[in-house]
């Protein structure tokens, strides 16, 4: 150090005492403890060089079965991927094929439904003409059956005034002697009874 260090002070003197150089020209100068630093650095990237290619080849041998590792597991992947795949697929396409043919058997059930909905309003647009026809019916027979009993009403009005006629014209016949009538039914019956007996003997003469 003692050697370098009086090496590095004759150097300074002999620039501070040396002459100025022409303008012209360029001289360098060189000091040793700069040139050792250099060689040291050289010397330093050199051996970083050397480790740097070192590890280098290293990882390069470490790096080779993991690469032969990741291909294969790769081709594995692929291969699993596209059998996954393959199997999608086919699972799609007959999940598919099921689907067009539930859908086609909805479309037939819905048409055989809308033809059967539309028999159904048929077949209730008759039921209503003909409840609306029996309804119709019903009412004409209730008026017949109204006027069939207005007309037995007067009927049986008559038939009493007839027999009460009959009755006047029986008493005024036997006169004010003559044998007194018993009661309403049984003389009315009995005048029936007689002339049944005269319808019958006048049929009997024909």
């Amino acid at each position: 150090m003692d050697k370098i260090q009086n090496e590095e002070n004759q150097a300074a003197s002999s620039q501070e005492h040396s002459e100025t150089p022409p303008e012209h020209c360029l001289i360098t100068v060189l000091n040793p403890n700069n040139v050792q630093i250099t060689s040291l650095q050289n010397k330093m990237m050199e051996f970083q060089q050397e480790e740097l290619n070192d590890v280098k080849n290293r990882l390069s041998l470490q790096e080779k079965p993991w690469q032969e590792k990741y291909a294969a597991l790769d081709r594995r992947y692929q291969m699993k991927l596209g059998k996954s795949i393959m199997r999608m697929r086919e699972t799609t396409q007959t999940s598919q094929k099921i689907l067009e043919k539930n859908f086609k058997a909805v479309l037939n059930r819905n048409h055989s439904l809308r033809a059967q909905l539309k028999e159904a309003c048929s077949e209730r647009t008759l039921l209503k003409d003909s409840h609306n026809l029996l309804m119709d019916a019903r009412q004409s027979m209730v008026d017949e059956l109204k006027r069939l009993i207005d007309e037995r009403t007067v009927l049986l009005e008559e038939r009493t005034l007839l027999e009460n006629i009959c009755l006047m014209l029986k008493k005024k016949c036997r006169g004010t002697f003559g044998r007194s009538m018993q009661g309403r039914d049984f003389e009315l019956a009995k005048m029936k009874r007689k002339m049944l007996e005269t319808q019958t003997l006048m049929q009997t003469q024909r």
